[in-house]
């Protein structure tokens, strides 16, 4: 999926103001909730952008594994891979 630049541009403003408010990171799904963005538009901003990555690996509610984002401030951080056991 693509997205409008000025729409990404957007995104990536609310995102960082969200992330900014909550440094333990947020799933997708409670980042969408409080920016009022598409799922379907933030994972292309968050898997597009160096400024975010994943943090870590919790088990959703349908035991599905969900993905923790968090700010890369120093830009030295590596998403975290997921784990078998997930």
């Amino acid at each position: 999926m693509s997205i409008s630049l000025e729409r990404y541009r957007h995104g990536v403003r609310e995102v960082h103001a969200e992330l900014m408010m909550h440094p333990d990171g947020r799933t997708l799904t409670e980042i969408s909730y409080a920016t009022k963005i598409a799922r379907s538009s933030l994972q292309v901003i968050l898997e597009d952008n160096p400024l975010f990555y994943v943090d870590r690996w919790v088990m959703g509610r349908n035991t599905a594994a969900a993905r923790i984002w968090a700010l890369n401030i120093s830009s030295n951080f590596e998403d975290c891979p997921r784990p078998d056991s997930l």
